[in-house]
């Protein structure tokens, strides 16, 4: 390999590095924030604010174990650390039960990228108002965490042959120019073995889903 080739693969690998030292710098700020949240409990002796607390955060852990048992890397790395990656909107992923990629129809490859696509759609077209463009976005931070108004709820519900997939979106939103990705997306996805569902969109909120057969 040519020097320029390994300078190119050793920024490549300083990118990637980079973003995992990042996600883990905000995994530990939330873990942080956790437990700085149980102990006022306790101090203040808050004992039902404390145990609702304790509920939420086993529903949490309960999620995130769901999520990993998809058992395809790619797709669990990057929907666990994709709040730490973009500051612009805040994801929230559900799932009804327990399953693997490799149940489905189309190759786990497949599904993580049409997952990718249509985050990528309303990550570029969230905004913090209503009269703002995307380019010009920007957030003020406290404590080392965004403050994001706009939220994206993911929720891969099991049916009897098919998965689920609803992405139901709440904040502010460049409503006319993501809804033709989102159409030319689900095109796109329809000649690859998805069915998509067109529900509501506007300036504020926008609701679409993506189904999927099992093999």
């Amino acid at each position: 390999m040519s020097a320029k080739g390994e300078r190119v693969d050793e920024c490549h690998d300083d990118t990637i590095y980079n973003r995992w030292l990042e996600s883990i710098r905000g995994l530990r700020h939330d873990f942080m924030n956790d437990i700085q949240v149980l102990a006022s409990y306790l101090v203040l002796h808050k004992v039902e604010e404390g145990r609702r607390f304790v509920e939420e955060l086993t529903q949490r852990m309960q999620q995130e174990s769901l999520l990993i048992q998809l058992d395809y890397a790619p797709l669990v790395v990057y929907l666990m650390t994709y709040n730490y990656q973009q500051d612009i909107l805040r994801l929230e992923v559900e799932l009804d039960r327990s399953f693997s990629l490799t149940d489905l129809s189309v190759r786990p490859q497949v599904f993580f990228r049409a997952i990718q696509r249509w985050l990528d759609i309303y990550r570029r077209h969230a905004t913090t108002s209503k009269k703002e463009t995307a380019p010009s976005r920007s957030l003020v931070k406290e404590s080392g965490r965004p403050l994001v108004a706009n939220h994206l709820m993911l929720r891969m519900r099991s049916l009897h042959r098919d998965l689920e997939v609803t992405f139901d979106y709440v904040g502010c939103l460049e409503a006319e120019p993501s809804l033709r990705e989102i159409r030319d997306l689900m095109a796109d996805l329809e000649q690859t073995g998805f069915r998509c569902t067109e529900g509501l969109h506007s300036c504020e909120e926008s609701v679409m889903k993506m189904t999927v057969p099992f093999a």
